[in-house]
C-alpha cells in the first residue's frame, strides 16, 4: 500500500525510559540493556522497516473537521502535525507524549534518577529483592506503591513531608501500617 510511517521525536535522549539505566523486565532483550539502548533499538528497527524518523518539536497539531461518518475510511479528516521543520498530514495519528516531569522533592533525588531512584514501583520493584527501600509522598499512590514493594523488599520505610494522617486520613494510615508491621 501508499502507507508511510513518520516518527517525530522532541529528543531521542529524554522521558523515563532514556534515563533508566537498566531495562531488566522487557521481553527478549539482554537485561543489561539502558533505556537508551532500547530506545536506539526500536528507533533503528522501525526504520529499517520503512518508518521516517525526524527529531522535531510538534507546537501544534490540527485534527481536523469531525465527518458525519463513524468510518475511518480515506474520507476521515486528515490531522496536521507541525514542526519548525516540517509538517505532516495524516489519515491517522498516534500521540505518545509522556507524562510531565516533576521537580525534585528531596535532595540527591535528580542525581539519582534511574540510579536508585525511581517514580515506577510496578517497573522496578524487582530490583530491590531483598533491599530496604523507601517511599516518599503522602499520596494514595505512594501507599498503593510502598504496597507494592513488600513483595519484594526486606524493609519498605514510608517518608512523609507532613502528617499523613492530615492528608490521607488516621483510618487509611493505620489500614496500611497495621498490615505491614
Amino acid at each position: 500500500g501508499n502507507l508511510k510511517t513518520v516518527i517525530i521525536d522532541k529528543n531521542p535522549s529524554a522521558g523515563a525510559l532514556a534515563i533508566t539505566s537498566t531495562i531488566a523486565n522487557y521481553p527478549g532483550i539482554d537485561p543489561t540493556t539502558s533505556g537508551t539502548q532500547l530506545l536506539d533499538n526500536m528507533r533503528e528497527q522501525a526504520v529499517n522497516y520503512g518508518a521516517i524518523y525526524r527529531q522535531a518539536q510538534v507546537f501544534m497539531v490540527d485534527f481536523g473537521e469531525e465527518s458525519d461518518s463513524d468510518s475511518e475510511s480515506a474520507d476521515a479528516p486528515t490531522k496536521t502535525v507541525y514542526t519548525p521543520e516540517l509538517t505532516v498530514n495524516a489519515r491517522s495519528l498516534v500521540l505518545a507524549t509522556g507524562a510531565l516531569g516533576r521537580k525534585p522533592t528531596f535532595q540527591g533525588e535528580a542525581d539519582y534518577l534511574g540510579k536508585g531512584v525511581s517514580y515506577c514501583a510496578t517497573c522496578d520493584g524487582a530490583f530491590y529483592q531483598n533491599s530496604p527501600v523507601a517511599v516518599v509522598g503522602t499520596t494514595s499512590e505512594a501507599i498503593q506503591e510502598a504496597e507494592f514493594l513488600t513483595k519484594f523488599a526486606s524493609t519498605v520505610h514510608w517518608i512523609t513531608p507532613t502528617d499523613p494522617t492530615q492528608v490521607l486520613g488516621p483510618d487509611v494510615v493505620q489500614n496500611f501500617l497495621g498490615s505491614h508491621d
